[in-house]
């Protein structure tokens, strides 16, 4: 359980990471919009990988009084 601790704290990193190069280098030539909508996608996409590989420890383990 301990390397699924570890990869859901990698992906926030890469996330805060990607966001604060995204800010930094593309997001001045698009509109509100579109840096907006990068930003849920990319927390979405994140939301997302971390869910999948939490649900497959759900699904294995179950609710265990």
């Amino acid at each position: 359980m301990a390397w699924r601790g570890i990869i859901s704290m990698l992906v926030l990193l890469a996330w805060v990471v990607f966001i604060i190069i995204f800010a930094l280098w593309w997001a001045p030539s698009l509109s509100l919009f579109q840096n907006i909508v990068i930003l849920i996608g990319s927390l979405v996409a994140a939301g997302v990988l971390v869910g999948i590989m939490w649900m497959a420890y759900g699904m294995r383990y179950g609710w265990e009084p």
